[in-house]
């Protein structure tokens, strides 16, 4: 969900040099209550935020006291005789105007509400004020009285869960804009959200919290740009956090009892003016100990906001480092963090993990550093991680080990365990496999029935993220060991493929460790993959859906994972409307090398299973690819289909690789991939980016040159046509006239594709002709030189469609 990520992370701006310390300013939060004395009786007050229209058409506007002197929240009562609120909103697209019907069953938004409570970190406060004054409105204490001893509690809830962002702000005091946010309680619709951030790349945002078998979602009902900033007159926000990470110095130990502890040393090159705030991500298990910048202590300030992190839906949590005074453009600095976690966790027969595999450390955004890594631990145990190996020691109780990537990398990991290692080489390649000795204690439980484990690779989500607890319905459990050399070999079999197909990858040497559960996960130089793909086929337990899910555990996950070195670690997304493409990326890759092993029937097999589970009806009778578009991306993953984003970002995602592929040709299409790879090294890559480059590769006289209709149905667009071909040929070689009539169904009538008819003809070369198919009935007719024997809609399977 791309809002929450910003408007609750902390604000990177300028602080005042002398003032309150971050600290300081959340205690002030959390000691604020509303103001009796500031309570009026409001009638017809109407504020605007871009394309958001809100009317306090008649009740009580209660104020918060202010907070340094700034108001930072108000509280509007509606439930008195005659009271009412109303919010206006009409989105700017049809995909929004789409997606907010499916969610309030209307594609503008224009709702009556009971009550909201107003936080706000901009000029609302002081307008609101200057209203109510205008009006001529009196204080009405009692009622004020009366509000603050119901809302109170409501009101520091919400600042708890907006601490971060607002504590940011004060420290900026008005050198950037804040923020606007209204939890309402519509007489429709319930209760839900509205928030404008100018400092978003999606100004305006509008959703709701849910929940769904005691999971929490956040669904964004439409997320967008302001009408200002889409016509020009305000730039698009900056993304970035102010600064760019050069290099890490990791230093870690983990002491007998699991306990991680780090100093994490990171340098930094300031890219902002005045920038009085570095902000980081981490996981919500470690916890910061102590803070330097270049040797000197700092403030440092790390809270939980339990309502930030469910919108926010990520794992990590944000914590400041406030300098003493601002920093300027291009200086550089060392920021030394000590940090210590509960991140190992135990499965039981020796089995270790890592359950906070991406935010074990301090991070901020995406930025390629390259890095240093040295970890001290419990002689017994190894820890697998990225890196050449520049010094390693052993003593009577401990284990040292130092590493140095010096390539540019996305991030780090790392496993631990007591392994036994198989290494391959292909080339300038390495690969180690680090098997587990024993599985782990899940695998025990024999009696249990079978186990249904959901496809594909949902490592990202932490609701997915499930340790297995799988029967075993053999006598003596495998060892997992005993594939470890088999499962080196395919690996490096297929990081050699992948490195021909696409350049070199992220790091040369690939350091493969097994995790339980059902999941796999790819970082630079250090895979994660689950203990299924360790045991062989017939070792495996019951599975549901046994077929399709041994090929994921045998053929594509280890591919998947591997095809990461280059989709997510080589080059990243953008944002969150790009992520769709790193993962469609190593899907696809993996399906090209079950195709390279097994024939086309296999990857064929596998696109008719991704088709028949994007057309499979939700409750509410619509098909899961409807959802909405690939490029929402995690706002697909809502409270009415949970399982839309993974099916649609990664099945729907390889289909649009696989349509691409078609439709530019083997050749252009992996040469395609690879000045990707090159031209977005250490780099992100958008959409559009995307479009651009692939469009240099569409073949001369194929419609569609610039791929604008591809990418707008497809991408930003949802829709899988039915088809449906008729033909019949007039004349006689060698002036024939074959009339084609195609047509289309189950989408729209703007749904525009191109579709290959394959001309087939006795002892001469088959013909294919790309037809672009507009509307409900597309006719089209071609000169041959002879009587065609058969006349084939997409025969080879080049596009997302069902054939009738």
């Amino acid at each position: 969900m791309r809002w929450p990520t910003v408007l609750l992370a902390a604000a990177i701006a300028p602080i005042l040099c002398a003032g309150p310390t971050a600290k300081e300013f959340a205690q002030a939060l959390g000691q604020t209550t509303f103001d009796n004395a500031q309570c009026f009786r409001v009638r017809d007050i109407t504020f605007v935020r871009e394309d958001l229209r809100v009317y306090l058409t008649d009740g009580y506007l209660l104020f918060a006291k202010p907070v340094q002197g700034r108001h930072l929240a108000a509280y509007y009562f509606a439930e008195n005789e005659g009271g009412d609120g109303e919010v206006l909103l009409v989105p700017p697209n049809a995909a929004e105007r789409t997606t907010l019907a499916r969610f309030t069953e209307s594609p503008n938004l224009n709702e009556h509400f009971r009550g909201a409570m107003l936080l706000f970190s901009d000029a609302t406060g002081q307008e609101l004020l200057q209203k109510v004054a205008e009006s001529g409105a009196k204080p009405d204490q009692e009622m004020g009285r009366i509000l603050s001893g119901t809302y109170n509690s409501v009101l520091k809830n919400f600042f708890s869960s907006f601490e971060m962002r607002l504590v940011g702000d004060l420290l900026a005091g008005s050198a950037k804009p804040g923020m606007f946010f209204m939890a309402l309680a519509g007489k429709t619709l319930g209760n839900f959200d509205i928030a404008y951030d100018p400092t978003a790349r999606e100004q305006i945002t509008v959703g709701q919290l849910n929940f769904r078998n005691n999971v929490s979602y956040f669904d964004v009902w439409a997320s967008f740009a302001g009408r200002s900033v889409r016509q020009g007159r305000v730039p698009l926000p900056r993304e970035g956090s102010g600064f760019k990470t050069e290099h890490y110095d990791i230093q870690a130990e983990i002491t007998a009892d699991l306990k991680l502890k780090a100093v994490t040393t990171a340098r930094l090159v300031v890219s902002e003016d005045g920038l009085g705030a570095l902000n980081f991500d981490v996981s919500r298990q470690v916890r910061v100990i102590s803070a330097k910048i270049n040797g000197q202590p700092v403030e440092f300030f790390q809270r939980e906001s339990l309502r930030s992190n469910l919108i926010r839906a990520r794992e990590g949590d944000v914590f400041l480092l406030v300098p003493p005074q601002p920093l300027a453009a291009k200086q550089v600095l060392e920021v030394s963090i000590e940090h210590e976690a509960d991140v190992i966790r135990n499965a039981g027969n020796g089995v270790y993990f890592v359950s906070a595999r991406g935010s074990w450390y301090p991070q901020s955004g995406v930025q390629f550093a390259t890095y240093d890594l040295s970890f001290k631990y419990p002689v017994a145990l190894q820890v697998v991680s990225a890196g050449q190996v520049i010094e390693d020691r052993t003593d009577a109780e401990t284990h040292f080990t130092k590493r140095r990537i010096s390539q540019r990398v996305r991030m780090v990991g790392f496993n631990l365990g007591d392994y036994s290692k198989a290494t391959v080489t292909r080339g300038p390649l390495t690969v180690e496999v680090y098997a587990n000795r024993q599985l782990e204690a899940a695998f025990a439980r024999r009696t249990l029935p079978a186990v249904a484990v959901p496809p594909p690779f949902p490592q990202q989500r932490r609701r997915n993220e499930q340790m297995a607890s799988m029967p075993m319905d053999v006598a003596t459990a495998p060892d997992p060991v005993n594939r470890a050399q088999r499962l080196a070999t395919e690996v490096a079999d297929i990081f050699a493929m992948f490195r021909e197909r696409f350049g070199e990858p992220s790091v040369p040497q690939l350091k493969v460790s097994p995790i339980p559960g059902t999941f796999g996960q790819g970082f630079p130089g250090l895979i994660y993959l689950s203990t299924l793909a360790y045991l062989n086929a017939a070792e495996r337990p019951p599975i549901v859906g046994d077929a399709p899910m041994q090929v994921f555990y045998s053929d594509l996950l280890h591919a998947h994972e591997v095809a990461h070195q280059w989709w997510g670690n080589r080059v990243a997304s953008s944002g969150v409307g790009d992520d769709w493409m790193m993962e469609a990326f190593a899907n696809y890759s993996a399906l090209l090398q079950l195709e390279r092993k097994k024939g086309t029937k296999a990857l064929d097999s596998i696109l008719a299973d991704y088709r028949r589970h994007l057309l499979h009806k939700t409750e509410d009778g619509q098909t899961i690819e409807s959802v909405g578009p690939i490029q929402l991306g995690l706002r697909l993953e809502n409270s009415q289909s949970p399982e839309a984003w993974r099916i649609i970002t990664y099945e729907k995602g390889a289909w649009i690789m696989h349509m691409l592929r078609r439709r530019l040709g083997d050749a252009n299409f992996y040469a395609l991939l690879r000045q990707v790879c090159t031209d977005f090294e250490g780099r992100t890559l958008t959409t559009e980016a995307f479009r651009t480059l692939a469009a240099k590769y569409v073949p001369k006289g194929m419609g569609d040159q610039k791929l604008e209709d591809f990418f707008d149905h497809w991408v930003m667009g949802t829709g899988v046509p039915e088809i449906e071909l008729s033909s019949k040929t007039v004349g006689k070689a060698p002036n024939v006239k074959l009339q084609i009539v195609i047509k289309q169904k189950k989408v729209e009538e703007t749904f525009t594709t191109l579709v290959p008819v394959e001309i087939q003809f006795a002892g001469a070369k088959n013909r294919v002709e790309w037809i672009r198919v507009d509307g409900a009935e597309t006719e089209f007719e071609l000169k041959l030189p002879a009587v065609p024997t058969k006349v084939l809609l997409d025969p080879t399977s080049s596009v997302l469609s069902t054939k009738k």
